[in-house]
Formats: C-alpha cells, structure tokens, sequence
C-alpha cells in the first residue's frame, strides 16, 4: 500500500513560473494539524486549488512537468471533493484511493486519474508531453490489490454484522459497495464463499456501467 512517508516536494515548472503544494497549519494548544487544499501558484499568486486531494511525495528522477511547462502531474490520496481542509487525525479515519493526477496548467484542468496500489517504479511524460506513462511494481500491485480487497471485505462484513436498520444511505443500496450484495448472499444460491460472490458480482456491475 502506498503510505505518505514524508512531506512532499515537487520541483516547479522549467520557467519556475509554476509551482504546487499543499500547506498545513497548527490549531493552536489542540495539538491538531490541518491539511489544506492543494494549491498552484504562477509567479508568487495563488491561482487555483483542489480540495479533493492529499499530495503524496514523488521520487526525485520523475519529471514532474513537461517540457514546455503547461502539464504537470502529482501522486496524492484522493477524497470526496470538499474534504479539505481536514485535521490530519480525522484524514486518518477516512479511505482515500491512490491515483497519478495529470493537471494543464494553462486552465487548470484535470487531464487524467491513474490510480495505483503500489509505489510506481517510474512515472514520466510520453515524448510529445501529451500524456503521463506510469511504470508499475507489478508484483507490488498485485500484493496491495490483495490487501485492499481483503481490507473492503472485512469492513463490509462488520457492517452486515452490525445492528440496526437499512437507512437510505446504508451502502446496502449502493451497487458500487460489498455490502450490497453480501445483503442478498446465500451460499445455497450463490456460492460457499461471500466474498468472491460479492466481488463478482460488484465487478459485474462496474464492467456494466463502463459499456453504457
């Protein structure tokens, strides 16, 4: 799993026009710390934000930026959009997904989102600088992969086992979420095992919406 390992550095565009980060603050005698949004600044302006990601740090031979400085892309942990700013105690109570974020910085737009499960082995623009090339840990991913599954599972399977009622929120009625069809699960119908039936069927339905 990728872990944020320490404070994050990313060189800025080859101008030195360009640049991002993302600051934090502490809360006065609380103790906290709270993460902000990321930010890009051109010259020493603030210019634009994201308040749906946590930056997370990048190997120092990637080339960030291409070569005529207007994209650049960043690793960060992303959230629901509105999550910063947040107190790093609560970020830690929350499940972000790891993904290779590709920005044009001449309006700011989000170009792509690769995710990743494991520390890529090398992340660089294509030739033309059109688009990001990312260089997997194959075996690395395929452990993480096996780890976050099995973390979904178990988080889904404590809910189910928990009590209460279905509210409209329950992730029961969402078909992106385990818990939908581990509600419905009967090992004389489905299978003897929740989670590959549950798995199965999640991914059914995913591939479903990506031919619509």
């Amino acid at each position: 799993m990728i872990e944020h390992r320490f404070v994050p550095s990313y060189a800025p565009s080859p101008s030195g026009e360009c640049r991002f980060s993302q600051p934090k603050r502490g809360l006065g005698e609380s103790g906290l710390v709270e993460l902000l949004p990321l930010v890009f600044f051109r010259r020493d302006d603030d210019v634009a934000s994201f308040d749906e990601y946590e930056l997370l740090p990048c190997e120092e031979s990637w080339d960030c930026w291409n070569k005529d400085g207007t994209r650049c892309f960043f690793m960060a942990r992303r959230y629901p959009q509105g999550t910063f700013p947040c107190t790093e105690d609560d970020l830690d109570r929350m499940k972000g997904e790891a993904v290779i974020v590709a920005v044009d910085v001449r309006d700011f737009s989000v170009l792509s989102e690769t995710p990743v499960f494991a520390f890529p082995e090398d992340v660089r623009w294509n030739p033309t600088g059109e688009w990001v090339v990312i260089q997997r840990d194959d075996l690395g991913e395929r452990a993480a992969r096996g780890i976050a599954a099995d973390e979904e599972f178990e988080s889904a399977a404590a809910y189910m086992n928990a009590p209460g009622t279905v509210g409209e929120d329950s992730p029961i009625n969402d078909p992106t979420r385990l818990e939908h069809y581990l509600f419905y699960y009967d090992p004389r119908y489905c299978g003897p095992d929740p989670q590959a039936y549950a798995t199965r069927m999640r991914d059914a339905y995913l591939k479903s919406l990506s031919k619509d």
